[in-house]
């Protein structure tokens, strides 16, 4: 008599091959179920995704404030998906039609195999996508300060617009490092007028300044504190004007102003 060979599997590595079988099987004849499946999903997503978007536009309305980085990558990531959603169902009917048997078997097995595949994957990244955005409690915070804030204008005198360009450049000149520039002049010629253009200017022109302030001479200590923060402190207030001085320069003398 011959010899007789006979071999097992482990029944746990037998139970994880077959559910792996199955797993792949059903997505070529789970494919209709997944695709309604992924539809659904992507409408809780989209769902979340207006809630959000109403959410960041009622908070962002007082100035200063804009959406968290969370947020704007959240947002971004749902467009992605949507992006990949729209390929599949631009293939969808011409997928469907590669089955046949009651769904059971695929004209190509290799196409609706891979096709299944997206299609479950997909899903799975759109669920984790919305349970992420459910979990978004924060959705703005205040904006950083410009170098500058920008004034209003007066009416601007004729003659500013050939000087507006000199005190700029005499202030950008990197070359030649000028700490004090002065504009003199009798009342009403517009030396105020053409300094808050220069102010301007910082919001709209490339510079390497850090801070910009606006002061007046007669409360110059506090309108510099208000410009770096030190308004919300009570305390500061009352300081001296020394120890006012210290603390200004404790802020600036690390940036350029």
């Amino acid at each position: 008599m011959g010899n007789l060979i006979s071999t097992s599997l482990p029944p746990d590595l037998f139970s994880r091959t077959l559910h792996r079988v199955g797993e792949q099987a059903n997505y070529v004849w789970g494919l209709k179920k997944n695709l309604e499946g992924l539809k659904t999903e992507m409408r809780k997503l989209t769902r979340t995704r207006d809630d959000l978007v109403n959410k960041v536009e009622v908070e962002e309305q007082p100035r200063r404030t804009r959406r968290t980085n969370r947020v704007a990558g959240w947002l971004e990531d749902v467009q992605k998906l949507g992006t990949e959603f729209t390929e599949l169902q631009q293939v969808r009917a011409q997928e469907m039609d590669r089955l046949c048997l009651g769904g059971l078997c695929s004209k190509n097995l290799v196409s609706s195999y891979n096709y299944g595949r997206e299609v479950v994957e997909l899903t799975d990244r759109v669920i984790n996508l919305n349970k992420d955005g459910e979990k978004i409690a924060v959705v703005v915070e205040k904006a950083p300060d410009g170098a500058a804030i920008e004034l209003p204008l007066e009416q601007t005198i004729v003659g500013q617009e050939k000087l507006l360009p000199r005190v700029w450049r005499c202030i950008t000149d990197q070359q030649k490092n000028r700490g004090i520039i002065g504009l003199y002049g009798i009342g009403g010629v517009g030396k105020t007028t053409l300094l808050k253009q220069v102010n301007n200017n910082f919001c709209h022109q490339q510079h390497n300044f850090d801070v910009v302030i606006w002061a007046a001479v007669q409360t110059f200590q506090d309108d510099i504190g208000k410009r770096i923060g030190f308004s919300e402190d009570k305390k500061w207030k009352e300081k001296s004007l020394q120890d006012k001085a210290v603390d200004i320069s404790s802020i600036l003398s690390p940036k350029k102003f």
